[in-house]
């Protein structure tokens, strides 16, 4: 009566089982750049999800999938001598210039534990 009965031993049937959706986030390309201060430096790391932490990654995938940077780049005009960080990725198609008094705490810290990391 509608009903559709499990595979055996009441294990979800493989062949009905919705699939994950397959965003290819794990191989996204991203670049990561802190530009600014005083001295003016800049430091760059490109790498792809998959790269990192998984919590590093779900950070990352939230950023990049979600509308926080994009509002606070339009919202956070650059300083003079202040760092600023880049972020951009291809898929899905991100460019955003932040300044980093207008991060979250926790943002900034990803992003400086991500650009200390070995690429």
């Amino acid at each position: 009566m509608g009903v559709t009965p499990a595979g055996e031993g009441g294990a979800p049937d493989p062949a009905r089982e919705q699939p994950e959706p397959v965003d290819g986030a794990a191989d996204a390309a991203l670049r990561l750049t802190r530009t600014g201060g005083v001295a003016g430096l800049t430091r760059t790391r490109e790498l792809t999800l998959g790269e990192l932490p998984e919590p590093d990654a779900r950070a990352f995938r939230s950023l990049i999938e979600g509308p926080q940077l994009p509002r606070l780049a339009d919202e956070a005009p650059p300083r003079p001598d202040a760092f600023c960080y880049g972020l951009s990725c291809e898929r899905p198609e991100l460019d955003v210039q932040v300044p980093e008094a207008a991060l979250p705490q926790a943002t900034r810290r990803l992003f400086e534990r991500t650009l200390r990391r070995e690429g």
